[in-house]
């Protein structure tokens, strides 16, 4: 048996970017859980697992004070989170994996996110074969920093003019050279 208590974000809101498929594309994996076949979707862009109410009535739900922000940018409060035992019917393994839990009338299929997929073995990432890159939208920064991006911060009240003394001349510095120990980082592999 494998314990999963990982939810993969930390920050105040947990991403899940699930594109909707047909159902001949997505891929679902079916899990018991509470002695009940639940179908999970699994989605490798998704950094938490979510599961329906429904399927944890009966088990101790801790509070939780973040949002869901869902694929198509909504955001959703869920009611807490659960460690819930879930077996592979296809090889009898079974993993105690932290979900989080959502209230029925949001509606929301049953997901495995990346990290407990990869954790099942449901999914292999191959890192190897890719160079990892982070993005971040313009509007979730100015959202996540809400109190740098008002209207105090940063601006100054009527037509601002700045001066230099005459002695200060404007400078072009060269571009840094790369230090030989990280150098190799930075060449094209092409």
């Amino acid at each position: 048996m494998s314990a999963i208590y990982c939810i993969e974000s930390e920050e105040e809101e947990i991403s899940v970017v699930r594109i909707q498929a047909t159902k001949e594309k997505a891929v679902f994996a079916k899990m018991l859980v509470n002695d009940v076949p639940v179908y999970f979707q699994v989605d490798c862009g998704a950094s938490a697992n979510i599961l329906p109410y429904k399927y944890v009535e009966k088990e101790k739900i801790s509070p939780c004070d973040r949002t869901l922000v869902m694929w198509n940018g909504s955001k959703v409060k869920y009611l807490g989170t659960c460690v819930v035992r879930a077996v592979n019917l296809r090889n009898q393994k079974k993993y105690d994996v932290k979900f989080l839990i959502v209230d029925l009338k949001d509606d929301l299929t049953p997901l495995l996110g990346l990290k407990t997929t990869e954790e099942m073995r449901l999914l292999t990432i191959h890192k190897e074969n890719f160079i990892s890159t982070m993005f971040c939208k313009k509007m979730e920064v100015v959202d996540k920093h809400a109190e740098v991006f008002n209207d105090d911060l940063g601006r100054l009240p009527g037509i601002v003019h700045l001066e230099v003394g005459p002695n200060h001349k404007p400078v072009v510095l060269p571009a840094r050279k790369i230090p030989v120990a990280v150098r190799d980082q930075f060449k094209d592999n092409d």
